[in-house]
């Protein structure tokens, strides 16, 4: 568990510095930049992630939820697919102007298409090598180079905001962002002597009846998923327009900071983590023990980024981003019910049953697309926003259940553990709008309000804030020497 904790520690502190950094970037690409440049780049970067997660087609998963003792036979198969996957993808891009013309749109269009086809390449490597580095549950590297990745796209973002503030400049520094971070990656491996490259002693591609069913499921799981999660980002462009769409991608952007800060921490650990243990009691143990920190941390966040929506709005953004106070307001709930599902989302790989993530991605892609489509023909923008949100919601609690089922558990056990964290949250809700009614004043209404539901919370649960901060400190002060065995 210390390990596990230790590698969440990692993923925490490189999360929370990229996420500090992209607030100090949002109000320089708000002001500098135009709202189309806005809604391509955050297209672009949608369409980076697209083609990590798409690439290995499950083969990743495959590998990682292998036992340890028998894991490397894997190996091959992942490293032959994620290559071949990626070369397949240059020649698609080299072929295709359709895609290429949805990002490229100036005089250098035939360099910009260069870095576009290559593109691929690179998210291919480093698949390969950040599935390698997860394996031994090593995330200091892995962290390290998402860190100066970061730090040279936003530095860019920037500094450019002042001198060439266009959509080149953004397209040009994710991919030199991106290359910077494989060449980091590749020198971390060449540091701690792993080979990233074929075992000879396996076969190239071993399709065992598992494999196929991994590739089958998770390899279709995890196109559908990624595009339910970053396709969106590129379909609001389409159905709003490139003027609108900003003010849904930037606010959603804007309220998964603080979530994803700590939720992309846990979710990277957690799937090596699960498969080590494999018993269901004590992945049930360890989803808890993560729960209930997680939550009692992260709900009054997002209650107040509810609260004080308009202000975040003109600080950060603009007094004419009017629709992104809305935006604001309601993404915290999606939030919520994302929040309570993600820990326990790779329980069905574990179980060796991918088809339930294929039904679950399936889903939420459809939901999100009809969504976005019916909401705004019927309602326009807050209908855009109020039918994303509900139907969010809908398919995650349903997968929840699916996922509690797995581990021979109700949903009412699931709330049960964080019955507390719940009710000191509509605490505080009830109280920080009762006292904005009564004294006009939001800060002094929200800082009484999260005090006393933090206060009660802690007196309910002052046993298990008490170990889970023992167990965090016996994380962070552990002797290097104990971390190195728990490898």
């Amino acid at each position: 568990m210390s390990k596990f904790i230790t590698s969440s520690l990692w993923n925490f502190i490189a999360n929370f510095i990229v996420r500090i950094m992209s607030i100090v970037t949002f109000p320089f690409l708000v002001r500098y930049f135009l709202r189309e440049d806005i809604s391509i780049f955050k297209s672009f970067q949608a369409f980076v992630l697209i083609l990590m997660a798409i690439i290995p087609i499950g083969t990743n998963i495959l590998y990682l939820s292998a036992p340890r003792e028998t894991r490397e036979r894997r190996w091959n198969l992942f490293f032959h697919t994620s290559l071949l996957m990626s070369i397949l993808f240059v020649l698609i891009l080299f072929g295709s102007e359709t895609i290429t013309s949805f990002f490229v749109r100036s005089n250098l269009g035939g360099y910009l298409r260069l870095f576009l086809i290559l593109l691929p390449l690179v998210e291919g490597m480093k698949g390969i090598v950040v599935t390698k580095l997860s394996a031994i549950m090593d995330f200091k590297g892995i962290s390290v180079a998402l860190i100066i990745k970061q730090l040279l796209l936003y530095a860019g973002i920037i500094t450019f905001a002042f001198i060439e503030p266009t959509l080149v400049v953004l397209i040009i520094m994710i991919f030199c962002s991106e290359l910077l971070e494989l060449m980091l990656l590749l020198y971390h491996v060449n540091r701690h002597k792993i080979s990233i490259l074929p075992n000879p002693e396996y076969k190239r591609f071993e399709f065992d009846k598992t494999a196929r069913k991994f590739i089958g499921y998770s390899g279709i799981e995890q196109i559908i998923l990624t595009f339910a999660i970053q396709f969106p980002t590129i379909f609001v462009v389409i159905v709003l327009g490139e003027t609108i769409a900003p003010e849904f991608q930037l606010p959603f952007a804007a309220v998964a900071l603080p979530v994803s800060l700590v939720m992309n921490s846990i979710a990277r650990v957690s799937f090596p983590h699960y498969s080590n243990l494999r018993e269901d009691q004590k992945i049930s143990n360890s989803l808890f023990s993560l729960l209930f920190p997680v939550s009692l941390l992260l709900f009054p966040v997002l209650i107040g980024i509810h609260f004080f929506a308009q202000e975040i709005t003109h600080l950060f953004f603009d007094r004419s981003w009017q629709l992104a106070i809305f935006s604001l307001q309601l993404f915290p709930l999606l939030m919520i019910a994302y929040i309570l599902g993600i820990p326990s989302t790779y329980v069905s790989n574990i179980k060796q049953k991918p088809y339930i993530n294929l039904i679950y991605s399936t889903s939420l892609l459809i939901m999100r697309i009809l969504s976005i489509y019916f909401g705004y023909k019927l309602a326009g923008f807050y209908g855009t926003i109020i039918f994303f949100v509900a139907g969010d919601i809908i398919i995650r609690v349903i997968r929840l259940k699916i996922d509690m089922n797995l581990l021979s558990l109700s949903l009412r056990f699931f709330f049960g553990n964080i019955k507390y964290n719940l009710l000191s949250a509509l605490i505080l809700t009830i109280l920080m709008w009762l006292g904005y009614l009564i004294t006009d004043q939001k800060i002094i209404s929200f800082a009484f309000a999260l005090i006393l539901s933090l206060s009660l919370n802690y007196y309910w649960e002052k046993e298990k804030i008490t170990d889970f901060v023992v167990k965090l400190k016996g994380a962070i002060y552990k002797p290097k020497r104990d971390v190195v065995n728990d490898i």
